[in-house]
């Protein structure tokens, strides 16, 4: 049972401070990338071409999700004003990586109905993100939270399932010592605990 308690208060602690994810507009999304464009510098003209061609059509635009963890979507692209130049743009397109910005170009004109997760890699990404409102969950990535919260909802369902357990063998014992007062508040328990 401590050991579900420690978990459950871990998981609040991490849950609080892992950040808020937001459903951008269109329009949250332009100003973002026009304050991005402007204030860093990306270190391949490509990458840039492709930040504008989004300012300026707003059907892809529509489609751009703004994210961590880009490299577990089905389709994503990095733009990272950090890494070294040859690892400063990456297309991701089910499983496969490309550094080759033409070929995110080409399948995003393609495939334009299609959702496309952008992750920029620069100094205070997250805040900057999270400041303009533009930061959504990565439906792809699947973080430690989200294993916390799995873990912690099985631990319940044993500690439940224990509970049930330990129940059963004192209504077992109340029945052999004939105690029915104690008999009908451990079927009450147990019947409270069942419907939770």
């Amino acid at each position: 049972i401590r050991l579900i308690q420690s978990l459950f208060v871990i998981h609040l602690f991490l849950k609080n401070r892992s950040g808020i994810m937001f459903n951008p507009s269109l329009e949250t999304k332009k100003k973002f990338i026009s304050w991005f464009i402007s204030n860093h510098s990306l270190k391949r003209r490509e990458s840039l071409w492709i930040l504008n061609y989004l300012l300026n059509h707003e059907l892809l635009l529509k489609q751009i999700h703004f994210v961590e963890h880009v490299e577990s979507t089905p389709k994503g692209m990095l733009f990272s004003t950090i890494k070294p130049a040859q690892e400063s743009f990456l297309f991701f397109k089910e499983g496969t990586s490309f550094d080759n910005p033409e070929v995110a170009f080409h399948d995003m004109r393609l495939h334009w109905k299609e959702d496309c997760f952008v992750e920029l890699d620069f100094p205070n990404a997250y805040k900057s993100m999270v400041s303009f409102g533009v930061l959504e969950k990565n439906p792809y990535f699947i973080s430690e939270l989200d294993e916390i919260d799995s873990v912690t909802e099985e631990l319940q369902t044993i500690q439940k399932e224990v509970q049930i357990s330990q129940l059963k063998l004192e209504i077992n014992e109340a029945l052999e010592k004939m105690d029915s007062e104690l008999f009908m508040q451990l079927t009450n328990r147990l019947k409270e605990l069942e419907n939770e």
